[in-house]
């Protein structure tokens, strides 16, 4: 049996301010615009019909 030799790579992560810095930037403006309306945006889709 041989061993998948694949690397990842880490990817940094953003901090809230960061983030809602990277979205506000976005052209077309993005529906969300912030880590809470992130998180309220994501439910909606879930639990959505």
């Amino acid at each position: 049996m041989t061993q998948n030799s694949q690397q990842t790579t880490e990817r940094p992560k953003l901090g809230d301010e960061a983030f809602e810095a990277f979205i506000r930037g976005r052209r077309p403006a993005s529906p969300v615009w912030s880590m809470s309306g992130l998180d309220g945006y994501l439910a909606a889709l879930i639990i959505g019909p």
